[in-house]
């Protein structure tokens, strides 16, 4: 099957993460990190409320044009440790919000500020511009090449694999090693 290009996301280099994340102000490493390492789509990582985390997982909501459904996230160490920063950063600034992540104002990220906060991060980093999206399939690629398709369709919370598939790309030169290095570099960033 032949992609379309202009829908294909750029996707971020392994060796460009780290860089771009330093970029990020505190406020929006964190949110952003968690969605580079899960695969979650923005407006859920951004609506995630302190209820919906768990001991072993977070729930995300999956509203709007993707029907509603909660999506299961399991915790490792690594996204434990993004959640604990996130409470730790609002208690420094004093804020009693039941969002997880909060933007520099105190309140809740939307999924469209995100993205403009992360436009300015690519400059500064001195980066190729890409979308917040591209974080999703950046994941989906990865997953994929460690888990096979049912793994990435489940993780992104589709229903179909063939929608699934659009999101992994395998021409992308990334092998397990790469991303296990990246994830070790963006651990640092916490």
């Amino acid at each position: 099957m032949q992609r379309n290009s202009k829908a294909t996301p750029e996707l971020i280099k392994p060796e460009d993460l780290p860089v771009y994340l330093d970029a990020l102000d505190r406020f929006a490493r964190l949110p952003v990190l968690m969605l580079a390492l899960t695969g979650a789509r923005s407006g859920a990582i951004c609506s995630l409320k302190l209820d919906k985390v768990h001991d072993d997982r977070i729930v995300l909501n999956e509203k709007g044009r993707h029907g509603g459904r909660e999506r299961v996230i399991l915790l490792d160490d690594v996204l434990r440790s993004i959640l604990v920063a996130a409470q730790q950063l609002k208690v420094e600034v004093g804020n009693t919000s039941p969002y997880v992540f909060i933007n520099c104002r105190g309140s809740r990220w939307h999924h469209d500020t995100i993205g403009k906060n992360t436009t300015k991060a690519w400059r500064r980093a001195g980066l190729p511009h890409r979308k917040i999206h591209a974080l999703r399939h950046g994941f989906a690629t990865q997953a994929g090449k460690l888990f096979g398709a049912d793994m990435v369709r489940a993780g992104l919370g589709h229903k179909s694999r063939a929608t699934s598939e659009r999101y992994v790309h395998p021409d992308l030169e990334m092998s397990h090693t790469d991303g296990q290095a990246v994830r070790a570099k963006v651990v640092t960033n916490i």
